[in-house]
């Protein structure tokens, strides 16, 4: 039961979404609004609340950030290897090599921590929610330069113009302004004012909740052709191979409870929703992204399922 309570309001809320956008209940460009509204404004604040209002050391985040980045790094070198022998052309591989490793952690992975926090015995739910978020804070300009190198890497168009692009990317991205500010808030001392956490925390407990809709939206509107054996062997390594290399490092550093379950829950997650966008942005294959997307986030109930249980 603890599984099921953990994952299913995840999916069944990402279901919710889908059957609001095929039925029409609300338009394509209401659910637009919701998903902006959820990424420049819910996260952040929720984002920006709770690691404000910490007083943990960021040792615990950097341990499991240290282990994602491993299991990121390794899925990287795997996907770089199978358009190798699969013979993927330049087009493409950007987008495979990012539906390979960029997880979904701010939409799915959050939620599913914070509904897994509450049933974890021995480990306090405040305390591994903050860990999350500390980890969230570290991973987001991770993926965010990444993404961008793979995608003009497969291109052939790294350059001043690629360095320029990633730093605006780093710069606009709300999210990880909201890690800083919280960060520099904690790390001060700097008490919050009663009405900015009261605020801040209502407007973040609205993201959790929109983000899966928004997901479940998106996931109907995504238009899967071609490239399935591309996009499925791209899912696979997101959901399949990355949590396992993630469990294998685990079980050699031998970290605590809360360390184990969110650096599970994180590599478990399926290929972000955003890195849709971005392969559209530049030109990339938008097939292999789309399939990767909707392949992942179905294969990911096995693999969340599993993360809760084992992490």
């Amino acid at each position: 039961m603890y599984v099921l309570n953990a994952v299913a309001p995840v999916f069944a809320i990402i279901a919710l979404g889908a059957a609001l956008r095929k039925f029409n209940f609300m338009s394509e460009a209401q659910f637009s609004g919701l998903n902006r509204l959820t990424y420049w404004v819910g996260l952040p604040c929720l984002l920006f609340n709770k690691i404000a209002s910490t007083s943990q050391s960021g040792g615990a985040a950097i341990q499991v950030f240290s282990v994602i980045l491993s299991a990121v790094f390794a899925s990287i070198l795997i996907s770089l290897v199978l358009i190798w022998l699969m013979k993927i052309p330049a087009h493409s591989a950007g987008a495979f090599v990012q539906a390979s490793f960029r997880g979904n952690l701010a939409f799915v992975g959050l939620p599913v921590i914070i509904y897994a926090a509450s049933g974890l015995q021995g480990v306090g739910e405040t305390q591994i929610v903050t860990l999350a978020v500390l980890t969230l804070a570290l991973m987001v300009p991770l993926y965010n330069i990444l993404s961008v190198l793979v995608m003009l890497v497969g291109r052939q168009r790294l350059g001043l113009e690629a360095f320029k692009r990633m730093a605006r990317e780093l710069i606009s991205n709300p999210l990880l302004l909201a890690s800083v500010g919280g960060l520099v808030v904690s790390f001060l001392g700097l008490r919050m004012y009663p009405s900015l956490q009261r605020t801040t925390a209502a407007i973040g407990q609205m993201s959790l909740p929109l983000a899966l809709v928004g997901i479940g939206a998106s996931l109907i509107a995504v238009k899967v052709r071609g490239s399935l054996v591309r996009a499925s062997s791209a899912a696979l390594i997101k959901v399949a191979v990355m949590p396992m290399l993630g469990y294998a490092i685990l079980k050699g550093l031998n970290l605590g409870a809360a360390e184990a379950k969110v650096a599970c829950i994180y590599l478990a997650c399926p290929t972000a929703a955003s890195s849709y966008i971005l392969v559209e942005q530049l030109d990339g294959d938008v097939a292999t992204a789309a399939g990767a997307i909707v392949i992942s986030t179905l294969l990911a109930m096995v693999s969340l399922s599993l993360a809760v249980a084992f992490g």
